[in-house]
């Protein structure tokens, strides 16, 4: 009987809260208005952007970007400094990280996934966790035949006979020009 006495009085002290609170105009922020996250191609860089809510704050070392699909690792990537709070490493204030597209397209070819995960609370106490947020991008693949391989692959598949003739055309065109 004592703890249902307890459970009840208990859940009047939530429901009295929870309801002064809902009655003074504040209400608790769902994720997606407490942590507000976007990832867009801008150049050569991937530019990600945490915009925080009223009293909200994010977990540092939490905060982690990667590279999910086709293959999954995680992205070394330089974030702002960091403040304390009650000896936690956090972010208050909104954030931006820029991510190199090079980093990116020297592990990954084609189409890519960028997931961003975060952690943080309100100061009012309530906590959000685990939230991940996924991004698909493309990288161009550009023709880039500097090393001549294409050529080079010509030359092998037709055999010596093609290459003597095209030396022969070469001399002719230049001797031509010379006269």
């Amino acid at each position: 009987m004592r703890i249902l006495k307890l459970f009840f009085l208990v859940t009047l002290f939530f429901h009295n809260n929870l309801y002064s609170t809902t009655l003074k105009g504040e209400s608790f922020l769902s994720p997606e208005e407490a942590f507000k996250v976007s990832a867009v191609e801008n150049g050569d860089m991937i530019e990600t952007k945490i915009i925080l809510g009223k009293k909200i704050y994010l977990k540092y070392e939490k905060l982690k970007y990667r590279i999910i699909k086709p293959k999954n690792f995680e992205l070394n990537v330089t974030k702002p400094k960091p403040q304390k709070l009650n000896g936690e490493l956090i972010y208050k204030k909104s954030l931006l990280v820029n991510i190199p597209i090079s980093e990116i397209s020297s592990k990954v070819k084609g189409d890519y996934t960028l997931e961003i995960d975060l952690d943080g609370c309100s100061d009012d106490g309530i906590c959000y966790v685990n939230i991940k947020k996924r991004y698909n991008f493309k990288i161009a693949e550009v023709g880039d035949n500097s090393d001549g391989g294409d050529i080079v692959d010509i030359l092998k598949s037709k055999g010596f006979t093609f290459i003597i003739l095209i030396v022969g055309v070469v001399l002719f065109v230049l001797l031509y020009k010379s006269i």
